[in-house]
């Protein structure tokens, strides 16, 4: 047994180390003076990596000051491993917002459904505790199956990833950025020596993680981040030899690309993306998602036919995939942000009309998303596209010769009504397209265009104040 000593919780509150208090180090998620305080007080290196789950040799560099930690599951198991008030590392409980209130018949329809039972305060954080217990177990499940990694382990990995896959679409983006960082640094450690027959996959696992990770960072807003993350992504497929997530992950690019008013380099990774998945053995979705993506490209660009032409080419793609509904693609079976759904088609879709300035069909399309999404499973239900296909719709209702600014105030609405954590920096675009509308000469001095424009600056602040910050 390493050597220990009891702890003491008054360390936590009243000791200091070098001139430093315990507590001010707590509050600035300072590992490294914690752990060299507990070495002074005669733990050894090996009794705090058995207490916080840590590799040995990782609480030594941490120590050192050669790592940091920034993730959150990594404070989650320092907290309880070492017996520290978890809101002294701010890992403490989460007050959820009120939600399950019922509305009035006037009031707009909810894009997410209510949890199935409100959060209390004092409750404990449930999604922490939940995650760190998986996160332990497939840990064990990579330990029990044999001295590699075994089926079952493997099986294990690929759940953990379909169900963070899953509820990206649904859930708050900052913790599942956390869950995604965890699996990614056990994946990665599991690469630090693998096994050469085990290697593909393994790196099929990181590059999917990697590849989701980038996806997140976009929707956050911090776009360099991505093209990092994408980066390493892609160095993962290709050690993989898996030309599907190659494909993917240069649609992630492609896409943020697009929003980021780039189309013309959106269009480069397009044909990029294209020429990667001619190598796919089944057909998957990710063909139907690039085509929908240059349709937008083309739609930003002004060029009505190239435009058309991408969206009956996502139409073909669609069909040839349901030509074929014995053969499904891996990554169409793990799901969520993972596969590009029909109700994801008709919303690019409404973007890209609306962009070449057929209203009428974009106002249909939108309707069409926000119908699918609505008739669906909650789980696939992605409040982020939602709420962009709103804003389309209510940019289409006041645009073109029959304009309808109550129709377009019912849309705005309902994306007043999101909370301000599930307005994502992507919302922001399309917001700005839509005050821009309101501003045209026969509408700006409406009184329900000047309310809109109004509530449009707010929502846009809150869009950029919805960000979590980045740990320190």
């Amino acid at each position: 047994m390493p050597a220990r000593q009891p702890i003491d919780p008054a360390w936590w509150n009243a000791d200091h180390i070098d001139g430093v208090a315990m507590r001010e180090a707590l509050a600035e998620r300072d590992i490294k003076t914690v752990f060299n305080f507990l070495h002074h007080r005669g733990w050894s290196w090996g009794a705090i990596a058995q207490a916080t789950d840590i590799g040995e040799q990782r609480v030594r560099e941490i120590a050192s000051g050669k790592r940091r930690v920034e993730n959150y599951d990594v404070y989650v198991r320092v907290a309880v491993g070492l017996d520290i008030p978890r809101d002294y590392l701010g890992v403490g409980l989460r007050v959820a917002d009120q939600l399950g209130t019922v509305a009035s018949p006037s009031a707009p329809p909810k894009l997410t459904p209510p949890l199935p039972y409100p959060l209390e305060v004092g409750r404990p954080d449930l999604r922490a505790m939940v995650s760190a217990s998986a996160e332990k177990s497939a840990r064990f499940a990579v330990w029990a199956d044999s001295l590699g990694i075994g089926d079952l382990a493997f099986e294990t990995l690929w759940l953990r990833l379909g169900q963070l896959a899953v509820d990206y679409v649904h859930a708050p983006m900052a913790p599942i950025f956390q869950d995604l960082e965890a699996m990614r640094e056990h994946v990665f450690e599991l690469l630090a020596s693998p096994d050469p027959a085990q290697a593909p996959n393994l790196y099929l696992l990181a590059g999917t993680v990697c590849g989701l990770l980038a996806h997140a960072s976009g929707n956050l807003g911090y776009v360099g981040a991505a093209q990092v993350q994408a980066c390493t992504a892609l160095v993962c497929a290709r050690k993989a030899g898996n030309s599907t997530l190659g494909a993917w992950v240069l649609g992630v690019r492609a896409l943020q690309a697009e929003w980021s008013c780039n189309p013309s380099i959106s269009l480069k990774l397009i044909a990029q993306a294209a020429k990667v998945g001619t190598g796919e053995q089944v057909p998957s979705t990710v063909p139907v998602w690039l085509a929908a993506i240059e349709a937008r490209a083309h739609g930003r660009s002004g060029n009505r036919a190239k435009a058309l032409d991408a969206l009956n080419s996502a139409d073909r793609h669609r069909d040839r995939i349901a030509d074929e509904p014995d053969h499904r693609n891996g990554f169409d079976d793990i799901g969520g942000i993972l596969t590009f759904t029909q109700a994801k088609q008709y919303y690019y879709a409404g973007t890209t009309y609306r962009r070449i300035g057929d209203f009428e069909a974009a106002a249909s399309n939108a309707q069409r998303a926000i119908s699918a999404y609505a008739a669906g499973p909650a789980h696939q239900r992605s409040y982020g596209d939602e709420a962009i296909a709103w804003a389309d719709l209510a940019i289409a209702r006041a645009s073109g010769q029959n304009v309808d600014l109550d129709g377009a105030a019912q849309a705005l609405r309902v994306i007043e009504a999101l909370p301000d954590d599930r307005r994502l920096p992507t919302l922001i675009g399309p917001l700005r397209d839509l005050d821009a509308t309101l501003t045209s000469p026969r509408i700006h001095q409406a009184q329900s265009a000047i309310a809109m424009r109004d509530s449009i600056g707010e929502m846009i602040s809150s869009c950029h104040r919805s960000l979590p910050k980045a740990d320190k």
